[in-house]
């Protein structure tokens, strides 16, 4: 799913454009096997829709739930600008497809609301039954880094809301994608942003389900927060959501019960 929001002046000049796309920029490949310093295929995008519409307007690219989403062309060590720009230029013209046929007008309920909460969590390796195989003489380095890790675990949520139809969920680190289908699916914000790499990055957050199939990013050491983590905080983003809108309310209704009869 691609999010696109325009923005203009009050001449209807385009000032910015905001691209939200779920997937990782790798392209390019991991380091080490590949030594180009590229954006890879978001900055491919970015460039040719900016140079593409009056003004250049800058084009700025807010990655998604991308924990379990590669492009097709992930890890290329042979030549690969070609393929960089291939992806780079068929996400582009999808964006400016979108940006042309936008129609912009002054938003006169503006004011931007915001909101940052904390979540303690565990961590999800237990580090002694892992040492207590030493047969990989470099386990020991690997587990006091995830150690490290697991000793910091309070996770940030945030909320920005534009306008009330127009938001942003910030995730901190790789969420699988079903949660952001999950976050939008609920959400009572029309126009819903949901961003990866927010405000701190705490590794791979896959699905239970996911966990329990395995795999990278759902049960190695890419993913050291606790199983469930990421099903908690897509519904407290849910819940905040809707706290925000004022769809829920710190007081209870005084209306008649909502049970069937």
């Amino acid at each position: 799913t691609l999010g696109v929001i325009r923005i203009d002046n009050l001449d209807g000049q385009p000032v910015a454009v905001l691209v939200n796309y779920a997937c990782h920029p790798v392209i390019l490949g991991m380091p080490g096997k590949n030594m180009m310093y590229s954006a890879d295929f978001p900055g491919e995008m970015c460039q040719r829709v900016s140079e593409s519409l009056p003004g250049n307007p800058e084009c700025i690219y807010f990655n998604g739930a991308c924990g379990n989403l590669n492009p097709y062309y992930a890890h290329s060590v042979d030549d690969p600008k070609p393929r960089i720009e291939e992806v780079g230029r068929e996400l582009a013209d999808e964006v400016l497809r979108v940006c042309r046929e936008t129609v912009t007008k002054p938003c006169p309920d503006s004011r931007v609301q915001s909101r940052l909460d904390h979540y303690p969590t565990s961590g999800r390796w237990d580090t002694a039954k892992w040492l207590a195989d030493d047969s990989d003489p470099g386990k020991r380095e690997r587990a006091s880094r995830v150690e490290a890790k697991q000793a910091k675990m309070n996770l940030p949520l945030s909320i920005v809301l534009l306008t009330p139809d127009i938001g942003f969920v910030g995730l901190p680190g790789e969420f699988f994608f079903e949660f952001q289908q999950q976050i939008r699916r609920q959400s009572p914000v029309d126009f819903l942003f949901v961003t990866g790499y927010t405000n701190g990055d705490y590794g791979y957050f896959p699905t239970v389900e996911a966990a329990v199939a395995g795999g990278y990013g759902a049960n190695d050491e890419a993913t050291y927060t606790a199983a469930g983590a990421g099903e908690h905080l897509a519904i407290e983003a849910i819940v905040n959501l809707n706290e925000m809108v004022g769809k829920l309310r710190a007081v209870p209704s005084s209306g008649e019960s909502g049970y069937q009869k």
